[in-house]
C-alpha cells in the first residue's frame, strides 16, 4: 500500500548514537535593576533557566543595558553593540547552556518589595500603542551568530503571576534554538516605571547552544540526481511461538497494538560522530519534515495464517497491530517471525560539542537515514521458510551472474536469518519469566477440554542484532564512517546495531494482545505446558514438562509410539544372506514389538522402495508388495508369532546382488518416528562365458565366420547380436554365422532363471570386394573394411576415431596426401575373402 510521511520523529533514523543531554537542574542568576534617572536600584532581578550554565555549576550570568529610548525595539541590542559586549565579557563556562531543537524554561522575578515608591514593569510604555502593562508578555528574540538577521525570531515571555498587595512580578517561558551555534543569545525588554518616569531596559543573555547546526539536511543525490539509497536486510518485529498440542496456536489478538523500543547505532568503531534531532529533506526538496509516519501493510493466506496487520515506525519504537489477527497454523509447532525490510534515503549533517574541560566548541558530521517511502518488505515467515532461504541466499552469495548489490545484499539477509535462529533457539531456553496473567503449570489432556486464555506482550530485556546496511555509493559520507576494510568496491557495507528493548501493549479495552489457545485430540495425550514471555520480544513462549506424554505428533515429554522391528535370531538391525539358489528365495523371520511401557500400540510395516525394486517379489507376514498391514502390539513385548519374509528374483534378467533392502515398523500418523532392518541378498550367478571368439575380424559380405565361447556344464552359450535384449540367433559353444554387415556378437551363459551378464565378440568387418579399389574419401568415424582382389590406390585419410582396414590381393599403393591421422586405427594387408 502507499506509505505516507506524516507525524513521526524517529522513523528518522538518527544512527549516530551520541546523545546531546541538557542539564537538567534549574540555576539562577540574581542581579539589580536600576534607574539612570533616579540614580538608584529598584530592586532585583533574578534568571532561571532550565538549561543551566554551560560549566554545570549553574553560575550564570547575563546583562542589563540602560539608555535606550523609549521607542527602541530588541534591534538596539546589536545596532548598539550590546550582544558582542555580553558574550564578550561573559566566560563559556557561565554562558547559558542550551541544545537546538530541545526546549528550555526560562523564568523571571521582578522584585521591588523594598521600594517605596511602588516601581512596575510593563512591557512597552504607557504612551504607545495605548499603553503598556505588566500582565502582557516582555516582548524580545532569540537569535545566534551566522546568520542574515538579529534574531531568528521575536518571542515573549509570558505573565505568571503578581504577588498581591506586593511588587513581585513572576514571568515564564518556554523557548528553542533551531540550531546550534558558539554563540546564541535570547534578548528581552522591560520597561520601569516609577511615578511619572519611564526607562527602557534591555536584557541580553548569552548562550552556546550545542546540538545540530542545521535542522534541514538536503538527501545525498548520485551523480544523476537521485537520492541515494541504503539497503537494510529483512529484521524481525516479533515471534509468535507456536505452542504444543495438535489443535494449538498463539494469536495477534484483533484490533491491539504492541510497541517495542528499537535503536539503531553504527557499530562500535565505525561511529565518528552523535545523534541529534534533525530532519532531513524529502526527494526533490530539502524542506523540513517535522515528523515522519512509515507504515507497512500485509494480506496473507497460508493455512490458517489469514489477516492483516500494520507495522508502524514510533519514536525509538516499533509498533505492530491488527485489524483481523494472525496466528500460529493450529498443531504446526511452527514459530511465525514477522520481519520488515526497508531502503532509506540518508544524509550528512554538521554537529557541535561543547569541551567539558575548557568549554570551547567544535564540531562533527552526523549521518542520518530515513525510510524511502513505499520500500517497505513486511513477511511472515516460519523458522523453517528461514532455514529453506539460508540455504537460496547462501548460493547467491556465491553467483557471480548476480550484480554486486545482489550478492552483498544476500549476504547480508542471510547474517540476519542465523542470528534470527540462534537469538529464536536462545530465548525460547532463556525465557523464565512468566507471562501475565501467570497461569502456572497446564495440564491438558488429549481429547479433553481445550484452553484459552489472554496475555499480555512484555520484555525489559535488551537484545541486539547486528546488521549489515549496504550504500551503492559511499562518496559524502567517508567523514562519518570509517569504510575502510570494507573490501566492497562501488559501494559500502558498513555495520549497526539494532537493539530491541522494553515493550508496551495498548488496545481498545485491555492491555491483553495475544490469545493463546491449547487444544490436543489425542486421547491418551498428556500435556503439561508452562507459559512464559520471550526475553526479547515479549510473545509467549511455550514449555512442555518432562512428564508429558505425546503422540501424534511427539512433541517432548514421554513418547507414546515407540515401535521395534528385530530379525529373529540376531541382536543386530541387518542381516546378510549369501548365494542362494538361483529360483529360490531368501529367506528370514522377524519380530514385531512395541517399546511402550504402559499401553499397547498400532504400527504399520512396509518395505522401502529402492532403484532396482521392481527386480524384486517381497512377501512379509503374508502380503506380498511393499506393504505389509497394521500390528497392534501390547505393552512392552512383541507379537508372539515370528513372520517370515522371502525375498525372490522377479525376472530371469533381474541383478542377482541387492544390497541395503529396508523394511520398517513405523507410526502411521507420524512416520518419522519408525524402527529399521536391513536386508542384504546375492544369488548365485553362474560363471560368465570364457574363450569368447569370432574365427575372423573380417570377412567378405556372406562369407561364414565361427563364434566359439565355453559355459558351465550347467548353462547353455546363447548368442544375441545385442549385448541387453533382443533374441537368440544361435545356441552352442561352437556357432557359424553369415554377417551382411560390420556386426559384434554376444554370448551369454544362460538357464531357465538367468539371463543376463553377456560376454562380446571383437568388431567383425563385412565388405563387399572390387577388382580394383580408388580410395578418395576421408574416413572420419564408424568402422568400414575395403577389399579389391587386384589393387587398392589411396589418396585418402584416416581421421580420430575412424577404424580402416585395406585388403587388396596383389599390391596397395599409399599415394601423395595418404594419412592415417593420430588417434585413428588403420591396419593394411595383402589377401583376399579367405
Amino acid at each position: 500500500m502507499k506509505t505516507a510521511f506524516t507525524k513521526n520523529t524517529l522513523s528518522i533514523i538518527a544512527i549516530l548514537c551520541l546523545m546531546l543531554g541538557s542539564e537538567m537542574s534549574y540555576a539562577q542568576w540574581t542581579t539589580n535593576v536600576f534607574s539612570n534617572v533616579w540614580n538608584t536600584n529598584f530592586g532585583t532581578l533574578k534568571v532561571t533557566s532550565s538549561g543551566g550554565s554551560v560549566a554545570g555549576n549553574n553560575n550564570y550570568a547575563g546583562a542589563l543595558y540602560y539608555g535606550a529610548d523609549l521607542n527602541d525595539n530588541i534591534d538596539i541590542a546589536a545596532t548598539n553593540g550590546w550582544i558582542s559586549q555580553t558574550i564578550n565579557n561573559t566566560s563559556a563556562g557561565n554562558r547559558f547552556k542550551a541544545t537546538a531543537g530541545q526546549p528550555i524554561t526560562i523564568s523571571f522575578e521582578f522584585d521591588f518589595r523594598n521600594d517605596i515608591y511602588n516601581t512596575w514593569v510593563m512591557d512597552r510604555p504607557v504612551n504607545i500603542n495605548g499603553g503598556g502593562s505588566y500582565q502582557n508578555p516582555l516582548p524580545g528574540g532569540i537569535g545566534k551568530s551566522e546568520q542574515t538577521n538579529t534574531y531568528d525570531s521575536n518571542i515573549g515571555i509570558p505573565f505568571v503571576e503578581k504577588v498581591l498587595n506586593e511588587n513581585l512580578y513572576r514571568y515564564q517561558g518556554t523557548f528553542t534554538f533551531s540550531g546550534a551555534r558558539s554563540q546564541a543569545w535570547i534578548v528581552f525588554q522591560f520597561i520601569t516605571f516609577r511615578g511619572e518616569v519611564q526607562e527602557r531596559v534591555t536584557m541580553v543573555l548569552p548562550f552556546i547552544v550545542d546540538g545540530v547546526k542545521v535542522p534541514s539536511v538536503p538527501l545525498l543525490t548520485n551523480t544523476s540526481g537521485q537520492p541515494r539509497i541504503i539497503t537494510q536486510p529483512s529484521l524481525p518485529i516479533t515471534v509468535l511461538h507456536a505452542p504444543p498440542g495438535d489443535q494449538s496456536y498463539s494469536k495477534f489478538e484483533v484490533n491491539r497494538t504492541s510497541c517495542q523500543s528499537v535503536e539503531t547505532n553504527i557499530t562500535t568503531g565505525l561511529s565518528e560522530s552523535g545523534y541529534g534531532a534533525v530532519k532531513l529533506g524529502t526527494k526533490g526538496s530539502v524542506g523540513f519534515i517535522a515528523e515522519v509516519d512509515v507504515e507497512a501493510f500485509v494480506q496473507f493466506s497460508v493455512s490458517n495464517e489469514v489477516g492483516s496487520s500494520n507495522v508502524k515506525i514510533q519514536e525509538k519504537q516499533t509498533c505492530i497491530s491488527s485489524t483481523t489477527g494472525f496466528g500460529t497454523t493450529p498443531g504446526s509447532r511452527e514459530d511465525i517471525f514477522v520481519c520488515e525490510g526497508l531502503d532509506y534515503y540518508y544524509g550528512i549533517y554538521d554537529m557541535l560539542f561543547i569541551n567539558s574541560s575548557n568549554y570551547s566548541t567544535y564540531e562533527k558530521k552526523g549521518f542520518i537515514m530515513v525510510p524511502v517511502d513505499g520500500s517497505q518488505r513486511l513477511n511472515f515467515i516460519t523458522r523453517s521458510g528461514i532455514l529453506n532461504e539460508i540455504n537460496a541466499l547462501a548460493l547467491d552469495t556465491l553467483n557471480t551472474a548476480l550484480s554486486l548489490k545482489q550478492r552483498v545484499v544476500a549476504k547480508n539477509q542471510l547474517n540476519i536469518w542465523k542470528q534470527l535462529i540462534a537469538l529464536n533457539t536462545a530465548n525460547i531456553a532463556n525465557a523464565t519469566t512468566p507471562t501475565n496473567p501467570n497461569y502456572g503449570l497446564i495440564s491438558l489432556s488429549g481429547g479433553g477440554v481445550a484452553f484459552e486464555n489472554s496475555t499480555s506482550i512484555n520484555t525489559t530485556l535488551t537484545s541486539t542484532i547486528k546488521v549489515d546496511n549496504y550504500i551503492e555509493e559511499a562518496v559524502g559520507i567517508d567523514a562519518v564512517v570509517n569504510i575502510g576494510g570494507s573490501g566492497i568496491s562501488a559501494g559500502l557495507n558498513f555495520s549497526s546495531n539494532r537493539s530491541y528493548g522494553a515493550t508496551n501493549s495498548a488496545t481498545n479495552s485491555s492491555t491483553q494482545t495475544m490469545s493463546v489457545h491449547l487444544e490436543d485430540n489425542d486421547v491418551g495425550d498428556l500435556l503439561k505446558i508452562n507459559i512464559y514471555q520471550d526475553p526479547m520480544f515479549g510473545t509467549p513462549v511455550f514449555k512442555l514438562q518432562n512428564d508429558s506424554r505425546t503422540s501424534c505428533p511427539y512433541e517432548g515429554g514421554y513418547q507414546r509410539d515407540q515401535p521395534s522391528l528385530k530379525i529373529v535370531g540376531s541382536a543386530q538391525n541387518t542381516i546378510t544372506i549369501p548365494d542362494i539358489t538361483l529360483g529360490s528365495p531368501a529367506n528370514f523371520q522377524i519380530k514385531v514389538c512395541n517399546n511402550n511401557i504402559t499401553e499397547a500400540r498400532t504400527y504399520n510395516m512396509q518395505f522401502v522402495s529402492q532403484s532396482n525394486s521392481s527386480d524384486l517379489l517381497i512377501t512379509a507376514a503374508g502380503s506380498t508388495g511393499s506393504q505389509f498391514g497394521s500390528f497392534t502390539v501390547p505393552a512392552n513385548s512383541c507379537i508372539v508369532q515370528n513372520y517370515d519374509v522371502n525375498i525372490s528374483r522377479r525376472y530371469p534378467t533381474s541383478n542377482v546382488n541387492f544390497s541395503n533392502l529396508e523394511f520398517q515398523l513405523f507410526s502411521s500418523c507420524e512416520p518419522i518416528i519408525k524402527s529399521s532392518i536391513f536386508a542384504n541378498v546375492s544369488f548365485s550367478a553362474p560363471p560368465s562365458p570364457s574363450n569368447v571368439a569370432a574365427s575372423t575380424n573380417t570377412a567378405c559380405a556372406g562369407t561364414p565366420v565361427t563364434l566359439t565361447a565355453s559355459c558351465a556344464v550347467t548353462t547353455t552359450p546363447t548368442w544375441y547380436t545385442q549385448a541387453v535384449g533382443g533374441f537368440p540367433i544361435a545356441v552352442g559353444s561352437s556357432v557359424t554365422v553369415n554377417p551382411s554387415v560390420n556386426t559384434t556378437y554376444y554370448v551369454g551363459c544362460e538357464t531357465a532363471n538367468y539371463v543376463r551378464d553377456r560376454v562380446a565378440t571383437k568388431l567383425v568387418l563385412v565388405g563387399t570386394p572390387s577388382t580394383v579399389l580408388n580410395l578418395t574419401t576421408n574416413y572420419t568415424t564408424g568402422s568400414t573394411l575395403q577389399i579389391a582382389s587386384n589393387t587398392i590406390t589411396a589418396t585418402n585419410k584416416v581421421i580420430s576415431p575412424a577404424y580402416a582396414v585395406y585388403k587388396a590381393g596383389k599390391s596397395i599403393t599409399f599415394s601423395p596426401g595418404f594419412e592415417a591421422k593420430s588417434g585413428s586405427l588403420f591396419v593394411a594387408e595383402i589377401g583376399g575373402c579367405n
